[in-house]
C-alpha cells in the first residue's frame, strides 16, 4: 500500500529520490508524496489506532494496473 496526493498538480512524471538506510537510492513519483504535516498526523493516527489513517488517499499496490 502506498499513499497518493490527490492535491498534487505538478508534472505527472516528476520523481523524487529517497535514500534508504542501506544507502540505496530509490525514485518515486512526487504525486505519491504528502506534506510533512500530513505524514506526521498519519503516523500519530497509526500509533494511536494501529491502522492506516483514513484521511490519507491509499493505493493498493498489489492490485493489477
Amino acid at each position: 500500500m502506498s499513499s497518493r496526493d490527490p492535491a498534487y498538480s505538478g508534472p505527472p512524471d516528476a520523481e523524487m529520490e529517497f535514500q534508504l538506510t542501506n544507502g540505496q537510492v530509490d525514485r518515486y513519483p512526487v504525486a505519491w508524496t504528502l506534506p510533512i504535516q500530513d505524514i506526521e498526523r498519519a503516523i500519530e493516527f497509526f500509533k494511536a489506532y494501529g491502522e492506516p489513517a483514513p484521511f490519507v488517499s491509499w493505493h493498493d499496490d498489489s492490485a493489477k494496473l
